[in-house]
C-alpha cells in the first residue's frame, strides 16, 4: 500500500539510461516496456557501444517515432557498460535516474509506483523477477501484488545493497540525480563496476533518506546479452571495497560486515568464472584466500546459507579442489556440455 506517501514528484522527469551492445534479440521488448509506462514524463538515453547487429536500427526507430527516446553512441566501440552509463548520466536532464539493461523489462507501472513513494527521497529500491525469459504481454499486463514500503537510513541502505538480498547492481532502483552527484562508474573495470559505483554514491553522504519497495517491478533476464561473464582481475574491485570499508568503519562500524560480505561474494564469483574457463592466476587466488580467511567471521555473520559457507571454507583451504568441484557441478548442471 502507498497511502503513507504523497505524490509530490509526479511531474518530474525520469532519465532512463540503457547501455546497448548487440542486443537486437531483446532490445525491442525492453524499449516497448518503457514506452508503455503508465507514467509518461521520462527520457530514454540509449547508448550503443559499437553493436554489429541491428541494435542501432532498433534504437533509431524509437528515437524517430518518440521524442522521449534519444540514440547515442560511445566514443569508441566496446568501451564497456560503465562508459555507456556514464555518457547517459552526463546527458541526463531528469531529476531522477534509472538504469535498465538492454535485455531486461520494466513492469508497466514501475515508474508510477516508485515515484508515488519517492517523495524527494535519495533513492528507492524495488524487487526483480529473475528468469531466463519473459513474455512481454505478461510484463505489460495488470499485476496484482501487495506492495510494502519502508524507509531506509544509511545502515539499512548498506544492508539491502550489499547484504544477502543483493541490490548492489544499478538496475532495480530509482536514484535522485542530485544524490548521485558527480559519482560515475569506473570505466577501467569490466566486472564489479556496479558495486564500486554504488559504494561511491552511498558512502558519499553522512545521512541517507532511501526507501525500499517490495513490488517486483523489474524483470532481469539471466545470462542475457548484458550479463556476459567476465573474469575481471579481482584486485581493483577488492581494493575499492577495502577503501570504502575503512571509510564506513569510521562512521558506521556495524555496517562494515555487509561490504565485507559483498566483497567476498564478488571474489567467489570471479573464482567461479576462472574455474569454469580453466583460467589460472595463482597469485590472485592466494591473495583472495587470505581475504576470505581474514574476514571470515564477519562474512559468516551475514551469510545464512550453510552451502555458501562451505564453499567459502573449501576455497579458503583447498582452492584447487574447489575449482575442480565447481567445474564438475557446472558441467553436470549443463547436461554434460
Amino acid at each position: 500500500m502507498v497511502e503513507n506517501y504523497q505524490v509530490n514528484v509526479q511531474h518530474e522527469t525520469v532519465s532512463i539510461v540503457i547501455p546497448i551492445f548487440n542486443a537486437e534479440t531483446y532490445l525491442n521488448d525492453c524499449l516497448a516496456s518503457i514506452q508503455r509506462q503508465t507514467y509518461s514524463n521520462f527520457e530514454v538515453l540509449m547508448i550503443d557501444d559499437g553493436s554489429k547487429d541491428k541494435s542501432i536500427e532498433i534504437s533509431k526507430h524509437y528515437a524517430l517515432q518518440d521524442h522521449r527516446f534519444v540514440q547515442l553512441n560511445t566514443d569508441s566501440p566496446q568501451s564497456g557498460p560503465a562508459r555507456a552509463r556514464n555518457i547517459g548520466l552526463n546527458m541526463a536532464t531528469g531529476s531522477y535516474v534509472m538504469f535498465v539493461d538492454a535485455d531486461d523489462l520494466l513492469c508497466q507501472n514501475a515508474l508510477s509506483t516508485l515515484l508515488k513513494a519517492m517523495d524527494h527521497a535519495d533513492a528507492i529500491f524495488c524487487e526483480a523477477n529473475i528468469a531466463s525469459d519473459f513474455e512481454i504481454t505478461n510484463v505489460l499486463g495488470d499485476r496484482t501484488e501487495q506492495i510494502r514500503f519502508c524507509e531506509l537510513d544509511f545502515d539499512s541502505s548498506l544492508q539491502i545493497l550489499f547484504g544477502p538480498s543483493d541490490h548492489a547492481a544499478p538496475w532495480g532502483k530509482l536514484y535522485s540525480r542530485a544524490f548521485v552527484g558527480k559519482q560515475r562508474f569506473p570505466e577501467e573495470l569490466r566486472a564489479g563496476e556496479d558495486y564500486v559505483f554504488n559504494l561511491a554514491v552511498f558512502t558519499a553522504h553522512r545521512t541517507i533518506n532511501a526507501r525500499y519497495c517490495s513490488a517486483h517491478l523489474y524483470n532481469y533476464r539471466i545470462d542475457g546479452v548484458n550479463h556476459i561473464k567476465n573474469a575481471q582481475v579481482t584486485k581493483p574491485v577488492v581494493s575499492a571495497f577495502q577503501d570504502y570499508i575503512n571509510v564506513v568503519k569510521q562512521t558506521s562500524p556495524d555496517s562494515v560486515k555487509y561490504l565485507i560480505y559483498r566483497m567476498a561474494i564478488f571474489i567467489l564469483s570471479i573464482e567461479n568464472i576462472k574455474a569454469t574457463s580453466k583460467i589460472i592466476r595463482k597469485s590472485e587466488t592466494a591473495a583472495n584466500q587470505k581475504i576470505i580467511a581474514r574476514y571470515r567471521d564477519q562474512i559468516f555473520q551475514v551469510e545464512n546459507s550453510n552451502r555458501r559457507k562451505l564453499q567459502m571454507l573449501l576455497f579458503q583451504y583447498v582452492p584447487g579442489l574447489y575449482s575442480w568441484l565447481y567445474r564438475l557441478l557446472e558441467k553436470s548442471t549443463r547436461g554434460g556440455a
